[in-house]
């Protein structure tokens, strides 16, 4: 499964050091790949590992074959005002 190598939303409740704790995240559909698993919060949770890529519903990435991610790994960071997969690559 792909993971997630990099996080920049530090008002993430998942985030801490730019890493993501979740367990898995999903990507979903529509005209932004965000991150849906995203939970604002000022204070985070501590956690061990490395959070997954659980499902993609990007039907638009390169990367997603049958909700799955392709990819080696993703970064996730704000674009537009939004919470995007910036690993994100139209087909």
């Amino acid at each position: 499964m792909c993971s997630v190598s990099k996080c920049e939303v530090s008002l993430c409740a998942y985030n801490m050091g730019k890493s993501c704790y979740a367990i898995a995240i999903t990507i979903a559909a529509g005209p932004h790949p965000v991150c849906s698993t995203f939970l604002k919060s000022s204070s985070h949770s501590g956690g061990s590992g490395q959070a997954l890529v659980g499902e993609c519903r990007a039907a638009a990435c390169r990367y997603n074959t049958d909700s799955r991610c392709g990819a080696s790994d993703i970064e996730v960071d704000y674009c537009w005002g939004y919470v995007d997969c910036r690993t994100f690559s139209t087909q």
